[in-house]
């Protein structure tokens, strides 16, 4: 799809980082064609985020994020992120998960307390030149953020936890989509393919 957007400072890492979102590609692929994700420059532990803005939806509350990504060097990166976030008129709500692979832990984030929350299931630096698949889902119950699950190569870990909104001044609804790639120690320069993206909502 087209529409993406993409930003480093505001991935909230130690500084800026080059990046670039390169759709098309013929390989690795799964069903035809793929898009590279990449990162450099010379910050440490500095980030890119990549975005888009999927609809005008306020009234959803069950989302499901399902997505396939491939590594030539894992070991550059310090972990990634995957969100799916509803902004409705003075809230905002965001199911984001992060495999921190510097932590040892996936995690999630308790948008209201502005912190990262770690799960008990151990995050596992991917294998390389291998597809690795994963299925996110999250509800919004009663005003809270729920994360209900997460889904790693068909192996599924319960989570069950919620936390609060964040208040903001917006006035309107939308959804959004976000793939995060986090750089590592050293910042060097890696590639992340990925492949069948779906967000689910209603």
């Amino acid at each position: 799809m087209s529409g993406w957007k993409a930003c480093s400072a505001c991935a909230n890492g130690r500084g800026v980082a080059l990046f670039s979102m390169t759709p098309g590609q013929t390989s690795p692929v799964l069903d035809g064609r793929s898009t590279k994700f990449w990162i450099g420059g010379s910050t440490p532990y500095s980030d890119a985020l990549f975005y888009r803005r999927m609809s005008y939806n306020g009234t959803a509350n069950h989302f499901i994020y399902d997505a396939y990504y491939y590594y030539k060097n894992p070991g550059a990166a310090s972990g990634m992120e995957f969100s799916a976030a509803q902004h409705r008129p003075g809230v905002w709500y965001r199911w984001d998960w992060q495999c921190a692979y510097t932590v040892g832990f996936w995690r999630t984030w308790d948008n209201g307390g502005a912190r990262w929350v770690n799960t008990p299931v151990p995050c596992v630096r991917p294998k390389a030149y291998k597809w690795q698949h994963v299925v996110f889902e999250g509800q919004r119950v009663n005003g809270k953020t729920v994360f209900v699950s997460f889904t790693v190569d068909g192996v599924k870990h319960y989570v069950n936890r919620t936390f609060s909104p964040k208040p903001v001044t917006t006035t309107t609804s939308w959804v959004t989509f976000h793939f995060q790639l986090n750089g590592g120690r050293y910042q060097t320069d890696y590639s992340v393919w990925g492949d069948k993206f779906k967000l689910t909502y209603w």
